[in-house]
């Protein structure tokens, strides 16, 4: 498995095509579980069952033939032993006739080295096409099963989901879906072999096998189906795919809706579509609403602005969702909901955490701008601010509204950004908020009172 981060601050639309799939789909498909044909590792043996260790001088932050690579991501500490031992697992798949949905290679770990102390590490599974001359608990030759290409670098090692310390055995789990896939292509008869050299970045771990407990041998754990892969276009454009398991009936129910990639007042948006294979689906263009219109006027500090773009806020009546909305822990705004037009948490919750809300949209510094909203009440806690960066907790460029500052009705500031993103950071949210306007604004004539 790759390992992945996600950093779910803010969707910065001048940035990046999002994508946000309008439902997930249950659907049937077959699961089949294989028990391992061989097992075994090379060195001395130790322990119960498999032992798989790394010599201390052969640990390095990239990887060798003896150690997975040491990283933040692997582990947080330990030491070396005093030479490696290299695991190898073997596994016998009739060849499917399906699609392969997913492949899960599970291993129960009974215990760790106490050179591993109380920190914690991964496993690291390397696909390998070598043939051992003999597959046995201790005294096999590691140079026989080499990594695919002899890549042991951190992206051609399929990982543990989990971590693995003295306080969390048991299970442990690979995604090893693009391995099998690779194999299967590889096979030339009915029987596909997929076949791993197991290393680790520190220290040294057991695993049973059917030997030590035929109940927590380790097996791989295959899903099959049929699938249908489906295409997103805008003007003959390919902005995205995903690929669907179709259910008994064959079919999938797909769907997308998508924002335009400059942050534009165009929201692209496809109805929910029945798909039986591979297949094409155009997304329309739907226009934001917003409360001005290019022409019209805006008189903020005694002076006059002339509105010269549409709203730049997708997503601005709340039509889709919350979606784009974060709590102040990065996550989506789960403690708040849509409807009627607006976002509200239907009573005042937190000021930080899951229980804050926030939001980004980025702006281009030197120009000007009227950023307007509704708000159902007064707000205790909540700002309109520039920012550098999409982290709620980043440093401040300037203060559009201070606490205490956002008033029932319209909010309205007219301001020429010195930052790359406006942004609104709530808490004690006993409001609703809608009708979000984010326009760029031409200075006019002198006036007096601020109104819209």
């Amino acid at each position: 498995m790759r390992l992945k981060r996600f950093v779910a601050i803010v969707i910065a639309m001048a940035m990046v095509l999002s994508i946000v799939p309008a439902f997930s789909l249950t659907a049937s498909a077959a699961t089949n579980t294989y028990n391992a044909a061989a097992v075994g590792h090379s060195g001395g043996a130790s322990g119960t069952g498999i032992f798989v260790g790394v010599g201390g001088g052969s640990m390095t932050s990239t990887g060798n033939d003896q150690g997975a690579p040491k990283t933040s991501a692997t582990n947080n500490g330990g030491s070396g032993l005093g030479s490696s031992r290299i695991g190898y697992i073997s596994f016998n798949v009739p060849k499917p006739t399906q699609t392969v949905v997913s492949a899960t290679m599970k291993l129960y770990v009974t215990g760790v080295n106490g050179n591993l102390g109380s920190s914690w590490m991964r496993m690291a599974a390397y696909r390998t096409t070598g043939t051992p001359s003999s597959v046995k608990v201790g005294g096999m030759t590691a140079s026989e099963y080499p990594a695919v290409n002899n890549d042991y670098s951190y992206n051609a090692a399929y990982w543990t989901n989990e971590q693995i310390s003295k306080s969390n055995l048991g299970w442990k789990t690979f995604d090893v879906t693009e391995a099998l896939n690779a194999a299967i292509n590889e096979a030339t008869g009915d029987t596909v072999t997929l076949s791993f050299r197991l290393q680790v970045p520190t220290a040294g771990l057991n695993f049973s096998t059917a030997a030590t407990n035929s109940a927590n041998q380790p097996q791989l754990v295959v899903e099959t189906g049929s699938t249908a892969t489906v295409t997103w276009t805008v003007d003959g454009e390919e902005i995205d795919s995903a690929t669907y398991t179709l259910d008994d009936a064959g079919e999938a129910l797909a769907s997308a809706k998508a924002y335009s990639a400059n942050g534009s007042n165009v929201m692209y948006a496809s109805s929910e579509q029945v798909v039986t294979g591979d297949t094409t689906i155009a997304l329309s263009a739907v226009e934001n609403t917003g409360t001005l219109s290019v022409g019209d006027t805006v008189v903020y500090g005694g002076m006059q602005y002339e509105v010269k773009g549409g709203n730049l806020v997708p997503n601005s009546n709340m039509a889709y969702g919350i979606s784009g909305w974060y709590n102040g822990e990065g996550n989506a705004a789960t403690a708040f909901t849509a409807a009627n037009g607006a976002i509200s948490s239907g009573g005042g919750t937190g000021s930080g955490g899951a229980q804050g809300l926030y939001r980004a949209w980025d702006v281009e510094i030197g120009k000007t701008y009227a950023f307007t909203f509704d708000s159902t009440a007064n707000v205790d806690w909540g700002t309109v601010k520039e920012q550098n960066s999409l982290t709620r907790a980043a440093e401040v460029v300037s203060t559009l509204v201070a606490d205490k500052g956002i008033k029932a009705g319209t909010n309205l500031v007219v301001f020429t950004a010195t930052g790359e993103y406006l942004c609104i950071n709530s808490g004690w949210t006993n409001a609703a908020y809608s009708n979000f306007g984010l326009y760029e604004v031409a200075e006019k004539i002198e006036t007096t009172a601020d109104t819209i």
